[in-house]
């Protein structure tokens, strides 16, 4: 694969090289199948320049009771930082209704 052109979102595209193959083994493989993020169901959150929501990267908060992680935050897309943004995320909510259950918010 080489990059492409910029497309509308502003990224170059993965074109395959003809010819070019390479082969890893392995016992398993995740993959990350993306998808263009669905725009319209964060209208009216705080938002960056580009247009995603804006969030506290600490833990993917946008606001209250509102967590956002991923590439719909604009960031690096790949599963390990996907799993990363879920896990710090998780973390966040949970810290969230303990301090809740506690009478702390």
């Amino acid at each position: 694969m080489r990059l492409g052109r910029i497309d509308a979102t502003g990224r170059r595209a993965a074109v395959p090289i003809p010819g070019a193959t390479l082969a890893v083994p392995c016992d398993q493989a995740i993959l990350a199948m993306g998808t263009a993020p669905e725009r319209s169901i964060w209208r009216g959150l705080p938002a960056t320049r580009q247009g995603y929501p804006s969030a506290d990267r600490r833990a993917n908060r946008v606001m209250d009771n509102v967590y956002a992680g991923g590439d719909v935050l604009g960031g690096e897309q790949s599963i390990v930082a996907a799993v990363g943004d879920a896990k710090r995320t998780a973390r966040a909510i949970a810290a969230s209704l303990e301090r809740k259950g506690r009478g702390d918010e």
